[in-house]
Parts: structure tokens; C-alpha cells; sequence
């Protein structure tokens, strides 16, 4: 009969990636054992780890883009249009951009650490003991925080220039009108830059957890 088994190398490669969990057809690759203890035959829990990750990624990745671009780009625009930046902010609500990278924020939190919690509870908690657990929770405390900040710190601020520019809307801005839009697209602009090199770093510990 052929001999199917792997390469000798083959199972060393998948070790030292770390594929060799997810490819495997039965749970579990030749020769490897899955950095998650007790994991390999559980396919329910496979499952569940497969759908937190790909909420986690695809969400994180649309908002962590979606708020460099307004960090970097996009304040910067809305800051040389003056008071007409207060229009834009208006129009930028209607369309419920703001509802919608909210939902974005919640749905990467919660998947993030639900994988955690599915991940650490197969392992009976050592894994944040370990190295990459370490890095990874790092990583999460670092987006928790960016999150809360711009929930309470963007948010208002944003709103605000939503309502200052439709007060404003067809009209010449009064002075202190003016100078309260150039006041509140400053203190945007700094916050939503705070926001993404913080989602930034998070980004990095992410990438890097499972390789320290």
C-alpha cells in the first residue's frame, strides 16, 4: 500500500506556523498538538473559535482603517473647510457613519475577548500566564481603552458639530460660532489621532502575540 503519511518536514513546517490546527481534517495535524489544550477533537468549540475569529478580524480591520483614514485624512479636511466643516459633520450623521463604526468597535471587543475567554477556559487559564497571552491581553486592554476614550471623548464632540452646523446651515457663521467649530474640529481631530496609534499599537500586539 502507499505510504501517505506527511514529509518529515512537512509536520515541522505546520509546528513551527502554527496551520496545522486549522487544516487539519480531524482536528488535529501529525504531530501536532494545538497550542489550545483539548481542543482538537471539541468541533463545536473549532467552530465557535472560526466565527469569533473571523468577526474579530474582519470587523477590527474595517474599523481600525475607517478611523486612521478620519484620524489622519479626513479631520484634517473637515478642520481647512471652517465652518463649512460643521455642514460635512452633518451630512456625515445622516448617514449614520458614527452608529455604524460604533457597531464595528462592539462587535471587535467582544468577539476579541470572547476568543480569549474560549481559548483561556480550554487551557484552565494558563494561557494569559504564557507569553502570547500576555501580548495578546496587552493588546485588548490597549483597544478597550481606545474604545472607551472615543465613545466618550469623539462622540460628544462629533455631535455637537453636527448640531453647531445645522444652526448654522445657509447662513454666515457668527464670530463665536466660528471660533466654537474651530475649538471643537481641534479637540476631534487630536482625539480621533489618540484613538488610531492606540487601535495601532493594539494592531501590532495582535500580529506579534503568537510569535514572542
Amino acid at each position: 500500500m502507499q505510504d501517505l503519511s506527511p514529509p518529515a518536514g512537512f509536520t515541522a513546517t505546520l509546528k513551527a506556523t502554527g496551520i496545522g490546527l486549522w487544516l487539519s481534517t480531524n482536528g488535529s495535524s501529525p504531530g501536532f498538538t494545538p497550542r489550545c489544550p483539548n481542543l482538537g477533537s471539541n468541533r463545536p468549540m473549532q467552530a465557535l473559535i472560526v466565527v469569533l475569529r473571523l468577526l474579530h478580524i474582519v470587523s477590527g480591520a474595517v474599523w481600525v482603517g475607517a478611523v486612521v483614514f478620519t484620524a489622519f485624512f479626513l479631520m484634517p479636511t473637515i478642520a481647512a473647510a471652517g465652518p463649512g466643516g460643521g455642514a460635512f459633520m452633518r451630512e456625515f450623521g445622516k448617514r449614520k457613519i458614527p452608529q455604524f463604526m460604533m457597531s464595528l468597535m462592539a462587535i471587535t471587543v467582544l468577539s476579541g475577548l470572547g476568543l480569549m475567554g474560549v481559548i483561556a477556559s480550554r487551557s484552565d487559564g494558563t494561557w494569559f500566564s504564557s507569553p502570547m497571552g500576555r501580548v495578546i491581553s496587552a493588546g485588548a486592554a490597549i483597544a478597550i481603552i481606545a474604545s472607551v476614550y472615543g465613545a466618550v471623548v469623539n462622540r460628544p464632540v462629533g455631535m455637537r458639530m453636527q448640531k453647531l452646523g445645522a444652526e448654522i446651515q445657509g447662513g454666515q457663521p457668527t464670530p463665536a460660532q466660528a471660533a466654537e467649530m474651530q475649538a471643537l474640529q481641534a479637540k476631534l481631530r487630536t482625539a480621533s489621532q489618540i484613538v488610531a496609534v492606540l487601535l495601532l499599537l493594539a494592531v501590532a500586539a495582535m500580529a506579534a502575540g503568537r510569535y514572542v
